[in-house]
């Protein structure tokens, strides 16, 4: 049974958590020094890259969704992060972007009002808003050579909507199949499967499913040939890797590979905790996984053997983006971070040092003759008495 503190300032907790708040709070105070953060007022739920914006630059610029119900743009290679989208009323859990004419792009933003919102990025002028779903809007996927977006909610649906060349939303089809609330939403990028007219999507879910759905304007409809499931409990993450295999991360505290050629699990990493999200390096051979024990875990992809645990964030890992050889990764300790994935930086990380450093003992002060001999006068006066 779990002890309970009496301390007036932490009635209610236990041992555990005041233990966990105080390795938080050490953590917090020395991790400056790893993975050159950003940091904001609030928990960090979403984070994609501007890839378009990012051409040419050394270091990516990257949109956030946060908890105090804003997304912000965020450039890496200055720190700024003055842009903030306001207008949501409750925390923004996904972020995704569409290019439209003149180079120009349109921010699409979920929230747990239920809502989805369109911004234009440069005026940050909210364009539209829709009523989306009848719980949290979870999820985004932009298919922008079909000018179609699809949401993902805690009311176990998926919504496929045509974007308007104004920004506005059109409902176009309603896709229902999972029990629980839809975690994320990505597409088979293969050429096998991506047509003018259509794309694959599949769907993770906390029903602890992966479903499959063949998504255009004309029509959305569920695959046929459906994934097995292959985890325990909540799917929160899905991605591709260079061989065209479907990455998954699970509250099971596992991250899977399935290949959809054979219809096999071959690949499962084994974590301490929650695995929140999960991506490749861009030679394809590492998996990099974010965790809600705080760390990041880089897995050989061929062997499945741990190559290395980054330390630096001091509260669970919410979400990894790749930019060239640099991953960002974002947190609700409200950071994001930036570590180089060449595999001799990767090598050559050392781990996180979190102890305080103990302090120097000062040299004691030596007495003056004076001194001497008034302590030894005074030693005599209490022999006396």
């Amino acid at each position: 049974m779990a002890n309970i503190s009496t301390n007036r300032n932490a009635f209610f907790q236990s041992d555990a958590s005041q233990a966990s708040a105080a390795r938080r709070a050490l953590k917090a105070k020395h991790s400056s020094k790893y993975g050159s953060p950003v940091e904001l007022k609030s928990k960090i739920l979403a984070l994609c890259i501007d890839e378009r914006g990012s051409e040419g630059l050394e270091k990516p610029i990257v949109f956030t969704g946060e908890s105090t119900s804003v997304a912000r743009r965020i450039d890496l290679n200055t720190g700024n992060k003055d842009y903030v989208f306001r207008g949501h009323t409750a925390p923004v859990t996904s972020v995704a972007l569409h290019p439209i004419a003149s180079g120009k792009k349109l921010l699409f933003t979920g929230s747990w009002d239920k809502t989805i919102r369109v911004w234009n990025i440069d005026t940050q002028e909210c364009l539209s808003t829709v009523a989306a779903h009848s719980d949290f809007v979870k999820s985004l996927l932009v298919l922008s050579h079909l000018n179609l977006l699809l949401s993902g909610s805690a009311d176990a649906s998926i919504v496929v909507w045509k974007i308007e060349s104004d920004g506005r939303l059109v409902k176009m089809h309603t896709l229902k199949g999972h029990a629980r609330a839809v975690e994320n939403l990505t597409f088979d990028p293969s050429a096998a499967t991506t047509t003018a007219e259509s794309v694959v999507v599949y769907s993770a879910s906390s029903d602890a499913s992966i479903r499959e759905w063949k998504v255009g304007r004309e029509e959305a409809v569920e695959a046929p040939n459906a994934i097995s499931k292959i985890h325990e409990t909540s799917v929160y993450k899905l991605r591709f890797d260079n061989e065209g295999a479907l990455w998954s991360a699970s509250a099971d505290k596992t991250a899977r590979r399935y290949d959809l050629i054979t219809k096999v699990n071959d690949t499962a990493l084994e974590h301490p905790d929650f695995v929140k999200d999960i991506l490749m390096t861009p030679n394809g051979a590492w998996a990099v996984t974010a965790c809600r024990d705080e760390e990041i875990r880089i897995f050989d992809i061929g062997s499945g053997s741990l190559v290395k645990v980054i330390e630096g964030h001091y509260d669970e890992v919410s979400a990894l983006a790749m930019w060239e050889n640099m991953l960002v990764s974002a947190s609700l300790d409200g950071t994001i971070r930036q570590w180089s994935m060449v595999e001799s930086d990767v090598r050559a990380m050392k781990n996180a040092v979190w102890e305080e450093e103990e302090e120097e003992e000062k040299p004691a002060m030596g007495l003056t003759a004076e001194e001497e001999a008034e302590l030894a006068e005074l030693m005599g006066n209490d022999d006396d008495l």
